[in-house]
């Protein structure tokens, strides 16, 4: 496994809208800026997520130019508080089909990082927040 792109600092979805920016791995921005192999497994990951089950869920757009690329959902059902008893969290991962491979490798040779919208598909109270402790793209190619 490669890790392409990464957000290691915890991130807190709060509010109707949150935007996340994952910069590009320098150890591997020669493999995609050279356009010779778009690996034929890409996943994003989302490790150690917190919340209640009030929270809201979430959609997980990825940006380009147009259009944005729906990746999946973000519920936390079932999900508890850091705590104790519960120190790692939850956690998530969403394979990427062809064409949005395609899509993220285009993005990342030419912004040199991934931007990723979260909207609330119901109204977020405000006191009610998510938080992921890392957040990352890799390659499940071997090599």
């Amino acid at each position: 496994m490669k890790i392409l792109a990464e957000n290691t600092r915890p991130f807190c979805l709060s509010g109707q809208e949150c935007r996340l920016e994952l910069p590009l791995n320098e150890e591997h921005e020669g493999e995609i800026m050279s356009g010779d192999k778009t690996p034929t497994s890409w996943s994003l990951h989302l490790r150690g997520i917190f919340g209640t089950s009030n929270c809201p869920c979430y959609d997980i757009f990825l940006l380009d130019q147009e259009p944005i690329i729906l990746l999946g959902i973000l519920s936390c059902f079932g999900c508890r508080s850091k705590s104790a008893s519960n120190p790692d969290g939850g956690n998530l991962a969403f394979r990427l089909n062809t064409e949005t491979r395609h899509i993220a490798t285009h993005t990342l040779e030419t912004t040199k990082s991934l931007h990723l919208l979260f909207i609330a598909q119901e109204v977020a109270p405000p006191d009610l927040a998510i938080s992921v402790e890392f957040i990352y793209l890799c390659s499940n190619d071997s090599a």
